[in-house]
């Protein structure tokens, strides 16, 4: 986990000493679990940090957030535990083509998920698990001041071995300084 945040940390900051044109910043937005993965957790905060890279005609982008998930209280099973907390690291990179303020783009996404919990009889659990995955993005970027104000929908797909392979849609706001 320590070293998923390290190589986060690293494809963001380095940017900042390229001499190509970098937009980087903040975002935060609400996650959605669909599919299977839907019906365990249900809609939750994201908050994360960004970067783009021009290379001329395209750009790189990197990104790294943390979704503290939320679970769905309908879903059978979690009334066995007590304190259930989960959470996913969604770390992506790809590239964007730009069209005016409009970005479409696609890249590869490596997931880490995290839950632990408590039994009510003294038991607990404490289960991590990485998969990696695909996503497509539209974006835009609008002018405000000397900041840049991005509002992006995703798509991911979400792999783990106790789920499969299940959608998600992320919908964030962040600024590009």
């Amino acid at each position: 986990m320590k070293s998923l945040l390290l190589v986060a940390a690293a494809i963001l900051l380095a940017p900042s000493a390229a001499a190509t044109p970098v937009k980087f910043g903040p975002h935060a937005g609400i996650y959605v679990p669909m599919g299977d993965y839907g019906e365990m957790y249900s809609l939750s905060p994201e908050f994360g940090g960004h970067a783009l890279i021009s290379l001329g005609a395209v750009w790189i982008e990197a990104s790294v957030s943390y979704v503290p998930l939320s679970k769905n209280d309908d879903y059978v099973g979690y009334e066995l535990f007590d304190d259930y907390r989960a959470s996913i690291i969604p770390v992506l990179l790809g590239v964007r083509k730009s069209f005016g303020v409009v970005d479409f783009g696609a890249g590869g996404v490596l997931n880490s998920f995290s839950e632990s919990a408590e039994y009510g009889t003294g038991g607990s659990i404490d289960n991590t698990d990485s998969g990696g995955g695909f996503y497509g993005v539209l974006a835009a970027g609008l002018p405000a001041g000397t900041v840049e104000v991005e509002v992006a929908l995703r798509l991911e797909t979400v792999n783990f071995a106790f789920l499969g392979t299940e959608p998600a849609l992320s919908f964030t706001v962040g600024a590009n300084f």
